[in-house]
């Protein structure tokens, strides 16, 4: 798990062959920032980027578009290396780029790879703003049809104009590329940051396959707005042993945050009252101001024992969803917002 803090989105030029991500919307060359996990930033500042088969500086270049703009940047390696190869490198956004959602587009060898909705500016850094919450969107499913119900909850986000919006996980129902397919042609439609994590229906076993993270990328990971810590974490691993788990140990350490760091929130899409105490403790211990997550299907809003906000929405294939807001205050929980039914407000 790499900090990936406050970065920026783009739209592409034309000119050297190009794609979406690639032909069946998966992350090709451009692993990071993407739609799933996009980079926030302001005028002046750098951003990280991941790059697969890039070898150095000398052979990659990068640039912002936005409607009209297009802003160049200069890749410089980082000199760190992902497991399988992928290299990371550094780039600053112009002090002239306006604000506003950009796509991120790298030269390669000849060849442009871009992601859009992956870069977004920012006139400043927040101190008070609004999250939503998008959860279980179950994109497929055979028992209703996902699509009008998603489509309204993604027009009242819109209105609503978040900072940024957390989807906790279930985004497909069985899986399938061609749910992850549509659930990114859906993300896109929302006007925020959209940061997502993985659920235990986008998955074909305990272990996490490649078929989410070929279309989503890393699975756990955190950002920073300003003072606040943003930390995605996927739950579906072997809880036995928290203390030595390689991707718990990750989060255990992005949770920590920094001397500087105001509010941590942990968002994930399950939760159950019997897992590991170790993860508890690291709620408890005034660690996590507010645990946001999915599941259940059901609205529910609680407190652990050491005082971190526990939430869980209803599912936004039913149209429901949620709105938090962020200040010096703390993390005040907004009430669930959609068809209210009684069914979703009910308790576990």
């Amino acid at each position: 798990m790499r900090t990936r803090a406050f970065l920026v989105l783009a739209l592409l030029c034309a000119g050297l062959p190009c794609a979406a991500r690639d032909a069946s919307w998966k992350l090709a060359a451009l692993v990071y920032p993407n739609d799933c996990r996009p980079a926030l930033t302001i005028p002046g500042a750098a951003i990280d980027v991941l790059v697969r088969g890039a070898e150095g500086e000398s052979e990659i270049s990068g640039a912002l578009f936005r409607r009209e703009a297009q802003y160049p940047l200069s890749l410089r390696a980082a000199g760190t290396q992902e497991p399988d190869g992928a290299k990371w490198f550094r780039a600053t956004v112009p002090k002239e780029a306006q604000a506003g959602a950009y796509s991120l587009e790298v030269q390669l060898r000849g060849r442009a790879d871009r992601n859009s909705r992956s870069v977004f500016v920012f006139d400043k850094v927040p101190t008070e703003y609004a999250v939503a919450q998008v959860t279980d969107t179950h994109v497929g499913s055979w028992a209703r049809s996902a699509a009008p119900m998603l489509e309204a909850v993604t027009e009242q986000v819109n209105q609503a104009k978040p900072l940024l919006v957390l989807t906790t996980g279930d985004i497909t129902d069985g899986g399938k590329a061609e749910e992850y397919q549509t659930f990114l042609r859906m993300l896109n439609r929302f006007e925020a940051p959209t940061f997502v994590c993985a659920g235990n229906h986008d998955r074909h076993s305990r272990t996490l396959d490649s078929v989410y993270m070929d279309y989503c990328g890393e699975p756990s990971y955190f950002f920073d707005v300003g003072q606040d810590r943003f930390v995605a974490c996927d739950m579906e691993f072997r809880w036995t042993d928290w203390q030595r788990h390689p991707q718990w140990l990750g989060v255990a350490d992005a949770l920590r945050g920094s001397p500087s760091t105001r509010w941590r929130i942990l968002f994930s899409h399950r939760y159950e009252p019997g897992m590991s105490y170790h993860f508890q403790r690291y709620l408890c211990e005034d660690r996590v101001s507010a645990f946001l997550s999915g599941h259940w299907h059901w609205d529910f809003v609680g407190e652990f024992s050491g005082g971190t906000k526990w939430v869980a929405t209803a599912a936004s294939v039913g149209g429901c969803w949620r709105m938090f807001r962020i200040g010096p205050e703390g993390v005040t929980v907004g009430p669930l917002q959609g068809p209210a039914t009684a069914e979703a407000r009910g308790t576990p």
